[in-house]
């Protein structure tokens, strides 16, 4: 459960005049690197409430901007955080900035998937007020519900946002497919030593990405994660291949007993990161399964994208937060490794697979 403070307030018209102010500020540093830049997101829709948050897409060519793109955007104080799990969508941070509204900043490549998703979804909004009216009594409903629950508050109001995505013509299950091929292949005993490999270097890579060449958060002759824990996974789990158009791209490893499954890894090797392929892999996984109602995870609380990767594109939601005080139930002899090495702790995750009536 996140712990993060609710609050959805009613249209406010300044909310306009404070994308202005964001936009121009933005739009001078980029000057032609930027396409366009949208207003998106609640505020962006005029009677809607909304957490009174300015949401903003900066447009960009394509990928062979974004170096000058963040350079850019660096000299005005914002610092690049990667795609944070989402395909297409670069996020950006700030500090200070006290002369404009709190607002969240992305940059997207024309044609993006989720460019599409924010700029349809407010559309839609805009012109349909019957169903920005609904959407603005939910959101007030779900922050009254979960006043203190992030993910509860974003739960209660995902069936409604999935709803609208159906009308025009969005799914995360149809975009996952219309790139390349991604398809799962047993493990293949030759291929053990490159899988595990593979594993490390990929986890190694994202912890770098997250905190530059600090060492303290690695397990084994600087490996985040250990060869044992990869055997002891691949050994007491089902083993995957990632193949993109039949190339190996990542791997994924996950334990099923009736209707429960554990993911216990999943990679993307860096080279292919910001394709869609962790995504299209999941899809893959579920449907391998189709008998399990209840998949599980767990994950370092220092590892956003995977945060962002399991709660925003795959459907799950946080439901506890194991450290050494609160131990892992089914494995309390881990408590002493756990403290030693994540001292802050691990989130589990959980989605249950709704059924069709």
């Amino acid at each position: 459960m996140s712990a993060k403070k609710v609050v959805v307030l009613r249209y406010d018209p300044e909310w306009e005049e404070d994308f202005r102010k964001i936009s121009e500020e933005i739009g001078a540093a980029l000057g032609d690197l930027a396409l366009r830049i949208e207003h998106v997101g609640s505020t962006s829709v005029k009677g809607l409430s909304a957490k009174p948050v300015i949401d903003i897409d900066a447009v960009i060519r394509d990928d062979t901007a974004l170096s000058e793109v963040i350079s850019a955007l660096e000299s005005i104080g914002y610092t690049h955080e990667g795609d944070l799990g989402i395909p297409g969508r670069e996020a950006f941070r700030y500090e200070g900035k006290d002369h404009l509204r709190k607002h969240h900043l992305y940059v997207c490549k024309e044609g993006a998937s989720e460019l599409r998703r924010h700029t349809a979804f407010r559309d839609y909004l805009r012109s349909h007020p019957e169903a920005a009216a609904e959407y603005g009594r939910i959101k007030e409903e779900g922050a009254e519900l979960y006043p203190d629950d992030m993910d509860g508050y974003i739960a209660h109001k995902t069936p409604f946002i999935e709803l609208i995505y159906s009308e025009i013509g969005l799914s995360q299950q149809k975009e996952a497919h219309q790139m390349s091929e991604i398809t799962l292949a047993p493990l293949e005993e030759e291929d053990r030593e490159q899988f595990i490999l593979d594993n490390q270097a990929a986890f190694n890579y994202g912890a770098l990405e997250e905190f530059g060449l600090r060492d303290d958060h690695f397990e084994e002759d600087g490996e985040i994660i250990s060869r044992a824990t990869i055997e002891r996974s691949i050994d007491t789990g089902e083993a995957y291949r990632i193949l993109r158009d039949g190339q190996k791209v990542g791997g994924v490893v996950i334990q099923t007993k009736g209707d429960r499954g554990d993911l216990d890894l999943l990679f993307v090797s860096p080279e292919v990161h910001s394709r869609g392929i962790g995504y299209a892999a999941w899809c893959e996984v579920e449907k391998l399964h189709p008998e399990v109602r209840v998949w599980e995870t767990v994950t370092p609380y220092f590892e956003k994208r995977n945060i962002h990767f399991y709660v925003n594109r795959c459907g799950f939601h946080i439901v506890e937060f194991y450290n050494s005080h609160h131990p892992d139930p089914d494995d309390p002899e881990a408590s002493h490794e756990l403290d030693e090495q994540f001292p802050d702790g691990m989130f589990r995750f959980e989605k249950i697979i709704k059924t069709e009536k």
